[in-house]
């Protein structure tokens, strides 16, 4: 039975324990995929895309031109289906759909128009942010482009910095041609042999945002490129993306199209396979204060200035302000330990210490030695 939840502007939520639950790890492999399925509205249509959702092992799945008015979240054969259309309309529209797995690490989604749908997930590490778009075809107009890559960047800049971001749909663009113009977002691996006047506002969306259009850095043969055909079969184009953040793209294992998944649409289903990939973060090496007690001993702090005025006679080669600041450093430090060494416990100013031990003792060592 489909339990339906329309109206929503936006929604927030968790659920799940947080280690269990969440689809996107470092240890698993997470699937997701962007479909352009013509049209949900049809009846058992919704049932067949969630039964090639289970065929292909998706986790999450963005669907353009779902032609479902208003906005709402439905769940359907244990499925989750978040939806953004126009309000009466049966035309464009896009959804985010979800497995059980998927749906419980969700954190919040939010319906911004008819052809961009977000939504946020939780990791262990970091939030996933995944925008599923469905941009308008070459004859749209100047103004309706830019009115919806304005409306993109906005969706975008209201992800906060650090998550991951995946960004995904129909974006009827070809990013074929020069790499030397292009190479930071598009890979070697392009199957389109020009750059469509789409293709160049895609290719812009990704340099400005740090994004990388994945499925182009894979190699695959023709057939698993191409994701949209046109009907009598004599042309076939790659216009569906993938796009992750650049300093990600080692976490996708690979992308390509599936032909054989089948809803009754002239486009592809596009597929990725994910892997979180982190970095080591190496511990920062936190080294013993000096042990500035010792210079109560006067003989140590004899020592330390005898040492420290052997290594000044550096400071005569320095020429310039930082120079001169790394040689009176490297005396204080060589000094310290070699004559007091480092003790255990919190760290402190330790520079400042030897400054305040160095005058004082100083000053007694000289007053014994006049």
């Amino acid at each position: 039975m489909d339990t339906v939840e329309k109206g929503k502007s936006k929604s927030s939520f968790v659920t799940g324990d947080l280690m269990l639950d969440s689809v996107f790890s470092s240890k698993n492999i997470t699937r997701i995929g962007t479909w352009h399925v013509r049209t949900l509205q049809q009846t058992g249509r919704l049932a067949q895309l969630l039964q090639e959702l289970d065929i292909y092992g998706l986790d999450i799945l963005g669907v353009s031109e779902v032609r479902w008015t208003g906005s709402g979240r439905l769940i359907s054969d244990g499925k989750t289906v978040l939806f953004s259309g126009p309000e009466r309309r049966h035309e464009r529209g896009v959804g985010i759909v979800l497995s059980k797995r998927a749906a419980n690490s969700l954190v919040s989604w939010e319906p911004v128009s008819d052809r961009i749908i977000t939504a946020r997930f939780r990791t262990r590490h970091t939030r996933v942010a995944i925008i599923q778009v469905y941009a308008l075809t070459e004859d749209a107009t100047v103004e309706e482009k830019d009115d919806f890559y304005e409306r993109l960047q906005d969706t975008i800049d209201e992800i906060p910095r650090r998550d991951l971001k995946l960004v995904l749909g129909d974006f009827n663009a070809q990013v074929g041609g020069d790499r030397n113009i292009m190479e930071k977002s598009v890979g070697a691996f392009a199957s389109s042999d020009h750059l469509s006047n789409n293709g160049e506002r895609l290719v812009s969306f990704c340099d400005f945002n740090d994004l990388c259009i994945a499925n182009t850095f894979f190699f695959h043969r023709g057939i698993h490129k191409k994701t949209w055909r046109s009907p009598n079969s004599t042309t076939a184009n790659e216009i569906d993306h993938i796009c992750i953040n650049r300093k990600w793209r080692t976490s996708v294992h690979d992308a390509c199209v599936y032909r054989g998944a089948d809803v009754g649409t002239d486009h592809y289903l596009v597929r990725a396979t994910l892997k979180l990939k982190l970095k080591l973060q190496k511990r920062p090496v936190v080294r013993r204060p000096y042990d500035v007690e010792k210079f109560k001993n006067r003989t140590t702090a004899r020592n330390f200035c005898v040492q420290l005025r052997n290594r000044f006679s550096m400071l005569a080669e320095c020429e310039s302000i930082d120079e001169h600041w790394e040689a009176v450093k490297t005396a204080l430090c060589e000094s310290a330990e070699v004559t007091i060494g480092r003790r255990r416990g919190k760290r402190k100013e330790q520079f400042i210490y030897l400054f305040i031990y160095l005058s004082q003792h100083t000053k007694e060592v000289d007053k014994q030695n006049m």
